[in-house]
């Protein structure tokens, strides 16, 4: 099964050549494979049920134009491959025109998604839940 989803490059999503950044890409893959999981009933809502979530491990992008603030683009997304320990899913970005900006394989793996037990564990450890050792190494 196939979703499909548009989006509007808003002037947020671009880089300082007027070009869609890597970033507001991968935001509008991971947002249509969210809807797409939910449709499936592995959605965000399931993850707490199901004790379960699926992380992307590694992106295949390629990318063969970019379009620009105030263009539409539709993400469409399905899965390839998928087994209890790994899934392939795969894009095609259109412009507005219809044509393929871009191609994109996401391989995934199932990580144990247990909130309450994470979170009661964060309490016990001194300094955890602060962001400082995170911001001064410069991850965000």
């Amino acid at each position: 099964m196939k979703i499909e989803q548009k989006y509007f490059i808003g002037v947020q999503d671009i880089g300082p050549d007027n070009r869609i950044t890597n970033r507001a890409l991968l935001d509008a893959l991971s947002n249509t494979a969210t809807l797409h999981a939910t449709s499936v009933g592995q959605g965000i809502e399931d993850m707490y049920t199901k004790h379960l979530t699926w992380v992307a491990m590694n992106w295949k992008v390629q990318v063969l134009h970019r379009c620009g603030a105030c263009e539409w683009i539709t993400v469409r997304t399905w899965a390839q491959d998928y087994n209890r320990l790994k899934a392939v899913r795969n894009y095609e970005v259109l412009d507005g025109n219809g044509e393929i900006m871009a191609y994109v394989e996401a391989f995934r793996s199932p990580l144990a998604a247990m909130p309450y037990y994470a979170a009661k564990l964060a309490g016990r450890i001194p300094g955890a839940g602060k962001a400082a050792w995170f911001v001064k190494r410069g991850f965000r």
